[in-house]
């Protein structure tokens, strides 16, 4: 109430950018809680969080998803199922596929890993989205985690030689 007093009741966010958990959570909605259904608050006090801490607050998916633009995030093989789940299934209940559902303007970014779970056809596309997250980190050598990566382009070509 006091955000929206605050804000106004159509106070929208102009861009959101989420990370995924291998559960398919975004913000602190999980799975089966009732926050994740909560559809009257703009601010969820969650206070059972399955993940460290237990009590913490989050922005509800109808706040979220009305951002002008959604990008979610998803690296690594964890992130694989709920990710095939939440772009494969229209009727996918997870968290992520709500909010991409919500979103005016989606943006899912992904690596290998995270593409593995769904059809070859599907991954090799989807993994196109990262290249040129990953050809900026290869500019200087490491990736955000400080781990050495080289650009998607670099590896399709070191495949082919």
């Amino acid at each position: 109430d006091e955000l929206t007093h605050l804000l106004g009741p159509s106070a929208r966010l102009d861009y959101a950018l989420l990370g995924v958990g291998a559960d398919g959570h975004v913000a602190s909605l999980f799975p089966g809680r009732p926050a994740a259904c909560d559809e009257r608050q703009r601010v969820i006090a969650v206070l059972d969080s399955p993940k460290p801490p237990i009590r913490r607050l989050t922005l509800s998916l109808p706040l979220l998803g009305a951002a002008e633009r959604v990008v979610v995030m998803a690296l690594g093989e964890s992130k694989a199922g709920a990710l095939r789940d939440a772009i494969m299934r229209p009727d996918s209940s997870l968290p992520v596929a709500q909010l991409l559902r919500r979103a005016a303007r989606p943006l899912v970014l992904i690596d290998e890993g995270a593409a593995s779970a769904m059809k070859r056809r599907w991954a090799s596309t989807l993994c196109c989205i990262l290249a040129s997250i990953e050809l900026n980190a290869s500019v200087s050598g490491r990736s955000s985690s400080g781990t050495r990566r080289r650009a998607i382009g670099e590896r399709s070509a070191s495949r082919r030689a």
